[in-house]
């Protein structure tokens, strides 16, 4: 078996270029080149020293990374980072809320604070209606009686607010162990006061509509009833306008939403006040027919008339007491509570 004359490696015998180190093993005519000295052909030799290869090197690209491999630290950094996150927001949250180690006396300061606002709105509350009522009493201007409910209304705006700041003033505290009892009581406490100041604001602007229809309708019928009239065109004249306003009346009650508990009584109110409408109708024929048996009928209608009126305001000025002891009730209440704080 033949060998390269450069590099000793086995050739084939027909081999012209050595498959090792790529040396040209025959001449140009064909013939064999000579083996390596020391080498003859069939007879394996040592292995040769090659001299270095001359020309420009190839650069070889390094192996790609491994992907997966890289990415394997990735996913446990970024959940760390996420309850990281998630700690620094419920920290965040504890500390803007103001209650986390709040003390007692940071407790009392605060809270007596926000009570002791919301308390003298209820205060001036009392004394306003108190005054409202003694003023209401007799009264038979309906200007003046609309007048008081709508202040009575606009002083339970104002505490209705002052309850609202002072309650989501305590919702954003956390209170120290030995005050947690006392601010639940706190925060049904302004719940209850919520409620019932947004009742009473309802009940007073019910009540308005129907004095003020009740004492503006007793002022005409008496005008009616005590007027000079001279003539009878003056006579039908008055009672055209006084049917008017009694038919007009009632289509504004109609149309008026009693708060919950008062169903009933607007019904009765409604059906009472419809019964001025037959009255007048006697009236009218007693004057045209010269009639005294429709004149006595008119006279009994109308003293019914006046009787079931009377029952029903006496009704809606007991539910007004009722409404005003509420109220003062929950100032009371509230005094209480403020001493329970201060005594903490």
């Amino acid at each position: 078996m033949p060998f390269c004359p450069h590099c000793g490696r086995e050739v084939g015998e027909e081999a012209t270029y050595c498959a090792r180190c790529g040396s040209r093993l025959r001449e140009a005519g064909g013939e064999r080149m000579p083996s390596v000295a020391g080498g003859t052909e069939g007879e394996p030799r040592a292995e040769a020293t090659l001299p270095p290869v001359e020309g420009p090197r190839v650069p070889v690209a390094p192996p790609p990374a491994c992907k997966v491999a890289r990415r394997r630290w990735v996913y446990p950094v970024v959940g760390g980072m996420v309850i990281l996150l998630a700690a620094a927001a419920v920290l965040l949250a504890l500390f803007l809320a103001g209650g986390r180690g709040m003390s007692l006396q940071e407790y009392k300061e605060r809270a007596g604070n926000l009570h002791g606002e919301a308390g003298e709105s209820l205060a001036e509350l009392g004394l306003e209606m108190e005054e409202i009522a003694g003023s209401l009493s007799g009264s038979e201007d309906p200007e003046q009686i609309e007048d008081a409910l709508a202040e009575m209304e606009g002083l339970l705006d104002e505490c209705l607010a002052a309850v609202r700041e002072a309650r989501n003033g305590l919702q954003g505290m956390r209170p120290p162990k030995e005050a947690e009892s006392l601010h639940r009581e706190f925060l049904d406490f302004y719940g209850e006061c919520e409620l019932a100041f947004a009742e009473a604001g309802l009940f007073f602007t019910y009540s308005r509509e129907l004095i003020s229809a009740m004492v503006g309708g007793y002022a005409k019928l008496t005008r009616f009833l005590t007027g000079d009239m001279a003539t009878e065109e003056d006579i039908y004249r008055a009672m055209g306008a006084l049917e008017e306003y009694y038919s007009d009346s009632l289509k504004e009650l109609q149309a008026v939403q009693p708060p919950g508990g008062l169903e009933d009584f607007h019904r009765r109110f409604l059906e009472t006040w419809n019964g001025i409408s037959p009255v007048i109708a006697d009236l009218r024929m007693a004057l045209a027919n010269q009639d005294p048996a429709k004149l006595a009928s008119a006279e009994s209608g109308l003293e019914r008339w006046q009787s079931g009126m009377s029952l029903l305001a006496g009704e809606l000025e007991s539910r007004f007491d009722e409404v005003s002891d509420e109220l003062m009730n929950l100032g009371e209440k509230g005094a209480d509570l403020e001493g329970e704080l201060m005594a903490l």
